[in-house]
């Protein structure tokens, strides 16, 4: 009762609080604006609870309740101490579109199949990530979850050093540990997720209508992003990094492009507000900052339009919230490490990932050695292509048609326009993708090229989606030919599951047939806040009832996980009947820095893993250890060596470890530790299902 209190009581008033920031910040600005505004501070209000919580030690229960109760009043006061303005006029302020009758009738039958099917998507998005169990990828389960888990169990936000990943920025398992904390469980972890779904459909929604009006453009972009089975599947994942990251990009240009403030007040809060969302994605993937450092010149551009001095200002305000946002998770490695992005190896700063084990998974080092294979050429190609291809076609026509446009205009209006700095930051991306780690091959010496890892490339494909929009501006026989070509592709690409799509056709027809009551009740919510706050804590009231039902259905999901050669979840579940406090350790076929340490949590995080070398003697944190390291898959190279039975049983008691989970997860390979531990005197396992064998080390 306490957890689903804390849950309900925390967001509720972390909502507030971001609606009240977002007021107070615009106040006497465009509805637009205070409202995307409020959606998107509520994870940087949610994320400063949790450090502020860090800070004394109390992530549990209600520590991040009470921070979130502290700024909720901070804005409160805020309030009261700024005289307030008259609000403005609901307007967007993007450049309105050049051609004629952009708003497209309410009736129109393509902008209604738009909206059903833009209404439908999000539905099934909430669908998936709010009421289904929260589902988990191989990552999750070696840091994106653990490390949430560890901060959990800690009680504070320092270094988990359980894998390499421990050193990435992590913004997104920050947000994620917020709803995790109340709770003590990750039943709704994936609430996490379904955020930055939304947000990013919000911000490829403002922006089209930015650039072709409020008539098809806008739903159609929703349609084209959460039809695309790359971004649907980071539904099935803990926290949905690489979408957190291009969601909070593109809501940082939706800040930097919009019409900025008619005062340097107003333009710094704009500044502060893109730069604060930029930060965020850069704190969520390094591979962001190009982009950044692009919003951050089209920002400059387009504040020296009016005022050329007042540029630097505002990339200033700009880069300060970056800072504050992104920044801290660089400045930690530099401080431990002496390299902010550790353990790549980068100019000056040295680190395990060195240069040329950079270069082995590139995929600009898979196209040098291919040559002229054609083969290869076309696998490259058609993987890349595979949004699915429809979708890939509509994005790569955007960006064409906005080159071709933007190849007319000077350098300097280019950058002042949302579809110049789209165009240049997807491209700028796209460019340093072939010379990114792990962008052609995994984190493994023996790993095969793949033809996957499409999600490194989402900020390129919503930004080609959103530069399709000008083409189905306005009512002409042209833009209904494009938007019906733009219906066909959302269909041709359609893979949803067959649930889902029930809930998307459902959805669509209700609201396509129930629009005008629909929007009525929308409109008596919007004019009351007290009517909107009702609704808010009943909806989260609704979910905290919920929370039972989601963790089964979370069980079961992380219980029904394979490998390719076997059930390595029901090991999983076997150590539920351990007791509470249980210290375990795992070893598996692959090398420490790839265990899937997060089940050995419990699902109620009643467990506490133990991270060992192969030998049971204590894991070093990377960064201790790096300079012993000969290469950066060193441990490849000894995972086959016979291990002493009596050293491994002494330096795991030394560990104090309780249980020992064996497995041949996920290479079909015992790990050495197997033979060990079957030779000593430990009696019958716990489990053994021939997969993976459990041992007491205390019979």
């Amino acid at each position: 009762m306490t957890g689903a209190f804390s849950f309900v009581v925390g967001n509720a008033l972390a909502l507030a609080a971001a609606v009240g920031l977002a007021s107070w910040a615009f106040s006497g600005r465009e509805h637009w604006r205070r409202a995307f505004g409020a959606l998107a501070a509520y994870p940087l209000i949610c994320m400063a609870a949790v450090a502020l919580a860090s800070l004394s030690g109390d992530l549990s229960g209600m520590g991040p309740m009470w921070t979130a109760g502290a700024m909720a009043g901070g804005v409160a006061l805020a309030h009261l101490a700024k005289k307030r303005t008259r609000p403005g006029t609901d307007r967007w302020p993007l450049p309105e579109p050049t051609s004629q009758g952009a708003h497209s009738e309410p009736g129109n039958p393509a902008q209604r199949a738009a909206l059903g099917l833009a209404g439908g998507l999000l539905a099934a998005w909430a669908f998936t990530t709010l009421l289904l169990g929260t589902q988990f990828v191989w990552d999750d389960l070696s840091y994106h979850a653990a490390l949430p888990a560890r901060w959990l169990a800690n009680g504070q936000l320092g270094l988990a050093p359980l894998t390499f990943q421990a050193y990435y920025p992590l913004n997104p398992e920050v947000f994620a540990l917020w709803f995790l904390a109340p709770l003590g469980s990750d039943a709704y972890a994936s609430a996490g997720v379904f955020y930055w779904g939304v947000l990013a459909s919000a911000s490829v929604a403002l922006l089209a209508r930015g650039i072709a009006g409020p008539g098809v453009a806008p739903p159609l972009c929703i349609a084209f992003l959460l039809t695309s089975n790359v971004v649907w599947n980071r539904s099935h994942t803990f926290t949905a990094t690489d979408l957190a990251a291009t969601a909070s990009l593109l809501a940082g240009i939706v800040f930097a492009m919009s019409k900025l403030g008619t005062s340097r007040e107003q333009t710094r809060v704009d500044a502060l507000a893109a730069g604060a969302l930029c930060g965020l994605a850069v704190g969520s993937k390094v591979f962001y900052a190009p982009a950044a450092a692009v919003v951050a010149l089209g920002l400059a551009a387009r504040v020296g339009e009016s005022r050329p001095r007042a540029g630097l200002g505002a990339v200033g305000w700009f880069g300060l919230a970056a800072l504050l946002t992104g920044g801290a998770w660089y400045l930690r490695n530099w401080t431990l490490t002496g390299n902010p992005l550790f353990p790549a190896s980068f100019g000056p700063f040295g680190g395990p990932f060195d240069a040329t084990a950079q270069a082995q998974t590139t995929l600009a080092a898979r196209i040098s050695n291919s040559g002229i294979d054609l083969a290869n050429w076309r696998d490259l190609l058609v993987s890349r292509a595979n949004w699915p291809p429809s979708l890939a076609a509509i994005s790569a026509l955007g960006a064409l048609g906005a080159a071709v446009s933007l190849s007319r205009e000077s350098i300097r209006k280019s950058l002042s326009s949302v579809e110049g700095i789209l165009l240049l930051a997807g491209a700028v991306t796209l460019v340093a993708y072939p010379l990114l780690p792990f962008s052609g091959t995994g984190n493994r010496p023996d790993m095969p090229p793949h033809t996957g890892y499409l999600r490194f490339l989402l900020l390129p494909f919503a930004a080609g989606i959103v530069l399709f929009s000008r083409r189905v501006s306005g009512n002409s026989h042209r833009s209904g030919v494009w938007t019906a070509v733009g219906l066909l592709a959302v269909a041709t690409a359609w893979k949803l599951p067959a649930l889902e799509s029930v809930v998307v056709f459902v959805t669509g027809l209700v609201l396509v047939t129930l629009r005008q009551p629909l929007l009525r009740v929308w409109s008596s919510l919007q004019s009351s806040a007290w009517r909107m706050g009702v609704a808010g804590i009943t909806v989260l009231v609704g979910l905290a009832a919920w929370a039972p039902v989601k963790q089964h259905l979370t069980d079961e999901r992380l219980f029904d996980y394979r490998a390719h050669h076997g059930p390595i979840g029901q090991a999983w579940r076997a150590l539920e009947t351990l007791p509470d406090g249980s210290r375990i350790a795992f070893f598996m076929a692959e090398p420490s820095e790839y265990t899937q340490i997060y089940p050995l949590f419990g699902r109620r995080l009643q467990h506490v893993p133990v991270m060992v070398d192969r030998d049971g003697s204590p894991r070093k944190p990377l960064h201790e250890r790096w300079r012993e390291i000969a290469n950066w898959w060193e441990e490849w190279d000894t995972r086959s060596e016979r291990l002493d039975t009596r050293a491994l049983l002494h330096n795991l008691r030394g560990r104090e470890v309780d249980y020992v989970l064996v497995s041949r997860w996920s290479l079909d390979e015992w790990p050495p530790q197997h033979e060990a531990l079957k030779a000593a005197p430990l009696g019958e396992p716990l489990f053994d299902d021939g997969y993976s064998v459990l041992w007491n080390l205390n019979p």
